[in-house]
């Protein structure tokens, strides 16, 4: 396999700017370095919070809402941007939007379900098959190939 004009033959970068070993030599001319003050500077790098970003969302949604550049009166009130939003979930015909809506006023809808006694304790539960739903049962998984090594014979009724 040749190299590469601009690699060595090691896979280092060589080129304008870089030394034998493929690191930029000091003081090189590529690229616009930046000046003090820059404003394109990021000096605290990326943000692990969007705190900027929520705050502008509740300015957002503490404005008063418009419609046609008028503002928007529900009982003899102006409505903010979030009144309308909550508004509008309420009213949809979606049952997304009015989980959502509910999950609001009320808190999360549970998506589990926890079955226990009075004293806390889980319930066990007990599956009882009829012979004939066992025998359908293993015939189902033998034809998915699931459980070749499970009793498959149709039970006696005559020796039970």
């Amino acid at each position: 396999m040749k190299a590469k004009p601009d690699n060595n033959t090691d896979g280092t970068k060589t080129g304008k700017g870089r030394d034998a070993n493929g690191k930029f030599v000091k003081g090189n001319s590529v690229g616009k370095p930046f000046k003090k003050g820059d404003p394109r500077i990021n000096s605290k790098g990326r943000p692990k919070v969007f705190d900027d970003l929520r705050k502008l969302s509740q300015q957002i949604a503490n404005e008063i809402a418009t419609k046609h550049g008028a503002p928007i009166i529900i009982n003899g009130h102006k409505v903010t941007v979030a009144e309308a939003i909550v508004r509008k979930l309420a009213m949809s015909n979606d049952p997304r939007f009015l989980l959502r809506f509910i999950e609001i006023a009320y808190g999360k809808v549970p998506d589990k379900l926890e079955v226990s006694d009075p004293n806390g304790k889980s319930l066990k539960t007990n599956v009882v098959f009829a012979p004939e739903e066992l025998y359908e049962t293993f015939r189902i998984l033998r034809k998915a190939n699931i459980g070749e090594s499970l009793e498959t014979e149709k039970p006696n009724s005559e020796t039970e």
